[in-house]
């Protein structure tokens, strides 16, 4: 029973470690962004809609090179087109780094 209570508790704390980061952009045609050639998009004003996140530029990306990259950017795009809101969602918002998750919860 302790091994079970053990595992059980070790499982929570994983996912609590793990839990990632979440902006809601409220409208998506604010989001300032700048496109390089390696296929990085950087997303450079998270902050304006939430200010824990790092401020300005090179930060936060999405990376097309990749599919989820595509489907992420793209989502993105298509609710900018619209002034739609949508959540972006890094890994830990002190640090820069990509995208992980994207959608409307």
């Amino acid at each position: 029973m302790k091994k079970l209570y053990l595992m059980l508790l070790m499982s929570v704390l994983a996912s609590v470690v793990q839990a990632d980061d979440t902006v809601v952009i409220s409208d998506v045609s604010k989001l300032k962004w700048l496109g390089s050639t390696n296929g990085l998009i950087y997303l450079r004003n998270l902050s304006d809609f939430d200010p824990s996140f790092l401020p300005c530029c090179y930060n936060y990306y999405v990376d097309t090179s990749t599919p989820a990259g595509k489907v992420t950017w793209t989502a993105i795009l298509m609710k900018m087109g619209t002034a739609q809101s949508i959540n972006l969602s890094v890994s830990n918002k002190s640090q820069a780094g990509p995208i992980v998750s994207f959608g409307n919860w």
